[in-house]
């Protein structure tokens, strides 16, 4: 990279940064079911330990049985969160302000984010812009921004720190606290989702290729990475000793989990997924459109095609001394080999993907003759961006509808609505009718113990090779393996409840109906919701099974 390709900014690209932040508040606004936390189960999990910072009880998990330490995700985001609950504790409503902090950091992302590449000489401004308008009005990357998980200010840190680098790169006359300053900032993304890591590797590297000194950018690296590596190796090895407890707890021993000879399968169903996720989500409601309207063997290939075309150009920028290409095949890199389907992922660097989508959509039509200097390309291309962002808005109003309707937020689009109302009554039934001693064993257990200030745990194993990756080895939930968690952990109470978009809750009802069936009296029904779907069952001791666990059980 050379210093002529660093653009200066005009006035009119701070307007259009404003109006993408006021854009972004307004679109989160629609897709936002305010003050739900619990549908994913991590963001439920953020709000917990951030009460707990926020009490004084340290980052732990209070609302798992033992109170482990939190040593599966890193701090940053939750103590942001722990700063709202300080200044504002009453829950849930606190909840609905957390969740605009999501929007709030997804907007300052997504301005922040189009300034940076158009200084750096990324892309063009109509570029830019298009994929900026597409990402703000995309129902995907709006359900993340509206939940309190860590991905917007993942998206929101990565963008600062890209910036830094990229203007250290071309600064001269570096100090040492400069040098530290860079560390400790690439390392930042790291302290909000450890798949930030490979922004400190490849900053690194770029210092390398320039010949510059690294020793004060890994002491400034060290000082934001070291404390939470020290921090979280404490919860290595609780996965091989008892899987239940190490789910919370050893993100390591799960991730690895699947083995080396199942981590080629996790690569070669991660490379599909990426393709297919880095078309769906940049023209999202024009595939949803079209899926509605067709049903042809084609659109998979042809969606997977595509979407290599934003990963080739990535990979073209590799031979600058830029950082923007170089994290995103780093981050590529790491989603790959991630024991976890890669929409999730992707969805902090999608305004990324759809700018790269956009810039080789250009270059391509251009080795084709196509020149967009003539006004009817030009018109014609402005055409092509409206009917994608109208086809974003058509899909953004159907969620609109079903969250108005149920106050339910859905990643996608279901035929399964429930509504958060029967929710509300289960926990009103359980803070009414149970002991705060009682640990209650449910699928949604964060949700629970969140809402219900109760212990609670998931009474099942999870498995990534068997729900995302096609080994039919193994069962998701079994009976047998049930009944041994419920022996091992004895929970009071075990929640049924409907689970939208989890593939353990089918299973998990059916050997739940099971155990009832063959234990008569182990599990009374004491609870049912005007949506019968909301059960709750005390564990009556006395009714116990005489067999032995099948798990081990260490807190």
């Amino acid at each position: 990279m050379t210093i002529s390709s660093v653009q200066g900014l005009k006035r009119s690209d701070y307007l259009v940064a404003l109006g993408l932040f006021v854009l972004m508040l307004i679109t989160g606004g629609l897709r936002m079911a305010g003050g739900v936390c619990g549908v994913f189960h991590d963001d439920a999990i953020y709000v917990g330990t951030a009460k707990s910072l926020a009490d004084g009880d340290g980052y732990r998990l209070m609302g798992v049985p033992g109170t482990p330490p939190q040593t599966k995700y890193p701090i940053l985001y939750p103590a942001v969160l722990a700063a709202v609950w300080k200044i504002w504790s009453t829950f849930p409503d606190n909840v609905v302000v957390m969740q605009w902090f999501s929007v709030a950091s997804a907007a300052a992302a997504l301005a922040i984010g189009y300034l940076y590449v158009l200084r750096f000489g990324y892309f063009t401004r109509a570029v830019a812009i298009s994929a900026s308008v597409l990402t703000a009005t995309a129902a995907s990357f709006l359900y993340f921004s509206t939940t309190t998980m860590a991905e917007m200010l993942f998206f929101l840190v990565v963008i600062v720190a890209l910036w830094g680098v990229d203007h250290f790169l071309l600064k001269s006359g570096r100090s040492k606290i400069a040098e530290i300053g860079l560390g400790a900032l690439s390392a930042l993304p790291f302290l909000c989702r450890m798949i930030g890591a490979p922004l400190v590797v490849i900053v690194a590297w770029l210092l390398f290729r320039s010949k510059q000194r690294l020793h004060w950018f890994a002491l400034g690296a060290s000082i934001v990475v070291v404390p939470w590596m020290l921090w979280s190796v404490t919860g290595r090895g609780i996965w091989d000793q008892n899987q239940v407890d190490g789910y919370y707890t050893d993100y390591f021993g799960c991730w690895s989990s699947t083995g080396f000879e199942k981590s080629l399968r996790v690569v070669d169903v991660n490379s599909l997924a990426t393709a297919n996720g880095s078309t769906e989500l940049a023209f999202e409601g024009l595939i949803y459109a079209i899926r509605q309207s067709f049903d042809s063997p084609w659109i998979l290939p042809a969606i997977t095609l595509l979407g290599l075309i934003p990963w080739f150009f990535v990979f073209t920028q590799l031979r600058t001394r830029q950082a923007l290409p170089h994290f995103m095949a780093g981050y590529l890199g790491i989603i790959l080999i991630w024991s976890w389907p890669p929409y999730r992922f992707l969805i902090p660097i999608m305004p990324l993907i759809i700018a790269y989508f956009l810039k080789g959509l250009v270059q391509l039509a251009q080795i084709t003759g196509v020149r967009f200097t003539r006004p009817s390309v030009r018109w014609a291309s402005g055409a092509v961006m409206g009917v994608l962002v109208l086809c974003n808005l058509g899909l953004l109003e159907k969620h609109w509808r079903l969250t108005n309707k149920t106050n339910y937020p859905y990643s996608k689009l279901s035929d399964e609505h429930v509504h958060w109302t029967s929710f509300q009554q289960m926990f009103g039934w359980i803070r009414e009718n149970t002991s705060s001693e009682d640990v209650i064993a449910s699928g949604f257990d964060s949700m629970v113990s969140l809402y219900c200030d109760r212990k609670s745990f998931r009474p099942f194993v999870y498995r990534p090779e068997r729900l995302f990756y096609g080994d039919s080895e193994q069962e998701l939930v079994t009976a047998e393996e049930l009944k041994a968690i419920l022996k091992s952990h004895q929970p009071r109470y075990v929640t049924s409840l409907p689970m939208p978009g989890f593939l353990e809750a089918e299973p998990f009802e059916a050997a739940l109906k099971e155990l009832r069936r063959d234990h008569t009296g182990w599990m009374r029904q004491v609870y049912q919701g005007d949506d019968p779907r909301f059960v709750v069952y005390e564990v009556d001791p006395r009714f116990e099974p005489s067999q032995a666990p099948l798990l081990s059980h260490k807190r």
